[in-house]
């Protein structure tokens, strides 16, 4: 059977991706993950009109989640790390989570900062 996580998937999140910790419902010490920032712009209906909004939206493996046992949900956080393993942002999930990519693969995790953290 093709692992098509390890040939799709893998390689650009080592390569490219962010660290980060992972924490069901803001609790814990958390799961380290890497993650790839999804830059697309979203398009929001508003009052008839069609308003283009910079998306924080980021991508986490399902096989390394499922691995930890963690299955996302709103309300969970992610604590982006910088090369030195240092906090510099956390960021809360809103909404549900989605597996958006046709092998469905990867979880697609829409996020806001958390008060207090940098946009």
């Amino acid at each position: 059977m093709i692992d098509w996580d390890d040939i799709l998937h893998r390689p650009a999140f080592e390569e490219l991706g962010l660290s980060a910790l992972y924490r069901v419902g803001d609790q814990g010490d958390g799961i380290p993950v890497r993650l790839r920032r999804d830059a697309a712009d979203q398009v929001v209906p508003f009052s008839g009109a069609r308003i283009v909004t910079e998306a924080s939206v980021y991508l986490a493996r399902v096989m390394e989640l499922s691995a930890a046992g963690v299955t996302p949900a709103a309300g969970d956080t992610i604590t982006l790390l910088d090369g030195a393993g240092q906090p510099l942002e956390t960021r809360e999930v809103q909404g549900e989570p989605r597996r958006e990519d046709s092998r469905r693969l990867l979880w697609t995790l829409d996020t806001v900062a958390v008060s207090g953290d940098a946009p």
